[in-house]
This record gives structure tokens, C-alpha cells and sequence, in this order.
């Protein structure tokens, strides 16, 4: 299932925050970052919108970088 199909059969409660690492999407370019700059923003752009506590789907990389920000 692709992420835009989950999105849609979400219920409407749930709030979905997309998340672009640095350099893809709508995010700025930038130069190497670390792994943990990485989880650094994940928090960053957390706290900027005001979500205490998330479930997190990542696909690629995004998918253990997901995994030790929830276990962190």
C-alpha cells in the first residue's frame, strides 16, 4: 500500500504529519548529516507543530531511523 493510499483510509480523527528529511521534498538542501541530526529534526519539526507522541511509518532509510527515534 502506498503512503498517499494509507493516507487516505485513515480516519479522520488522526492527525498525518509528513516529515522530508533535509535535501528531498519541500525541506532545504543541505550538505551530509549525521544519523543523529537526522532524529534531531524528526524532534524539531515535532515540537515546532505541537505533537507530543506519534506513531511513525518510515519506508527506506526513513524506516530504521523511525524505528530508534521511537525506541529513544
Amino acid at each position: 500500500m502506498s503512503a498517499d493510499q494509507l493516507w487516505r483510509r485513515s480516519p479522520r480523527a488522526v492527525r498525518v504529519t509528513w516529515f522530508d528529511k533535509r535535501g528531498t521534498g519541500a525541506s532545504d538542501g543541505v550538505a551530509n548529516c549525521t544519523f543523529e541530526e537526522r532524529l534531531d529534526d524528526i524532534r524539531a519539526v515535532m515540537d515546532a507543530a505541537g505533537i507530543r507522541s506519534a506513531h511513525l511509518s518510515g519506508a527506506s532509510e526513513g524506516g530504521p531511523r523511525s524505528i530508534l527515534f521511537a525506541a529513544t
